[in-house]
């Protein structure tokens, strides 16, 4: 018989999932306008909230575009990500405009969960810690893994800014987000070159970044027709997805609501976005549901989904975790904690659109629980 409280108590262990007392913990509150800054080398912006707290938000839209400039178009590939899982709160905004502790919370929590406080620009990260806590539990969350497949020119993110005036403010320009998974091109054997970071590296599109055709000029299924640039820092909303290869297919990781934004720093190869930022919402139903291509720790065999006793401690911990709704729209209304905040960095480099490659993330998928099979909070 499996030792189904021992290996509950052994995950609580591991994880040390506990949390803390509802407290306000200090950072520096950044004041005035779009020039206010912070060590991440990108701005942002804590506005005038209740007393004692502010709200951390991405620099606003400039009133007018600078004058004179040419169109200018950009095309950045991620040469590495960081997960912020200590020190992303300094990195965060404050998604759902309220600042928990003193204030409620935006949405109800799961049963049982301590408040989950901001701090006093009413940032929130709840998941950063979270994932800090499944790196110690399996090898499978060791997310430096896709740091290492993008230096082998494999798996990336591609930022691409167009209708960009190539001045420090811009009033709309088009940000969009598409997934590689390889260099380009192939040779015959199948192999993919490796990055020579000179601004001339092409990477393949994945068809699931594209809308329609597959033929250029690239119509992206992730994109802000209407971001802005604003003291030279790009600024966007919009899903943002992100591919990590290894054990995982498909998109593991899917932020609703994202807000994207990148200082864009010229270079002799080209543009890039430096000490770029997405902060949004990972909902539970895909966190959850992508788990279970992770083998169980504890039970060699088993996978983290359904019954499983490991899988069902740690969905209890990540439920307790959700401090916003999916959508944001759904804020204040009532309506179920079923996201976690999440922030991720990006450094990047001048890169080139290749060509379009088919979308084979479901080929050969491990679905221990079942193609259809889905979990969420509450269920």
């Amino acid at each position: 018989m499996r030792p189904v409280l021992a290996s509950a108590t052994v995950v609580a262990s591991v994880l040390g999932l506990t949390y803390a007392a509802c407290s306000v913990y200090g950072t520096d509150l950044l004041g005035g306008g779009n020039d206010a800054g912070t060590d991440s080398g990108t701005a942002d912006v804590a506005d005038a909230g209740a007393p004692g707290c502010g709200h951390a938000k991405p620099p606003s839209r400039p009133t007018t575009d600078d004058p004179g400039g040419a169109e200018t178009q950009l095309v950045a590939a991620a040469t590495s990500v960081d997960f912020g899982l200590d020190a992303g709160a300094s990195r965060s905004f404050d998604l759902d405009d309220q600042c928990t502790c003193p204030d409620k919370e935006s949405c109800k929590p799961q049963a049982g969960a301590q408040p989950h406080c901001d701090d006093d620009a009413g940032r929130d990260n709840t998941g950063g810690p979270l994932l800090g806590k499944f790196v110690s539990l399996s090898p499978a969350f060791n997310f430096e893994g896709l740091n290492g497949r993008i230096n082998e020119g494999a798996n990336t993110l591609l930022f691409r800014v167009r209708h960009w005036n190539g001045l420090a403010n811009d009033t709309s320009v088009e940000l969009a987000i598409f997934l590689s998974r390889t260099t380009a091109p192939l040779d015959d054997a199948g192999t993919h070159p490796l990055p020579k970071h000179d601004g001339n590296d092409l990477w393949s599109v994945d068809s699931a970044s594209l809308v329609g055709g597959i033929a250029p000029p690239y119509v992206p299924t992730y994109v802000d027709g209407n971001a802005y640039v604003s003291g030279g820092v790009v600024v966007g909303t919009l899903d943002f997805p992100l591919a990590l290869g290894g054990a995982f297919s498909g998109t593991f990781i899917s932020l609703s609501g994202a807000r994207v934004l990148g200082q864009l720093d010229k270079r002799p190869t080209g543009y890039a976005l430096k000490d770029a930022r997405v902060v949004g919402r990972w909902g539970t139903r895909n966190l959850l549901t992508g788990m279970q291509v992770v083998t169980d720790p504890l039970n060699p065999g088993e996978f983290l989904c359904g019954n499983n006793p490991t899988y069902q401690t740690i969905k209890s911990e990540i439920c307790k975790s959700a401090d916003l709704t999916t959508v944001p729209q759904n804020d204040n209304s009532g309506a179920a904690c079923d996201a976690m905040s999440l922030v991720l960095s990006f450094q990047s480099e001048p890169a080139l659109l290749g060509p379009v490659a088919l979308d084979n993330s479901d080929a050969g998928i491990l679905a221990p629980c079942g193609v259809s099979y889905t979990d969420q909070c509450g269920q």
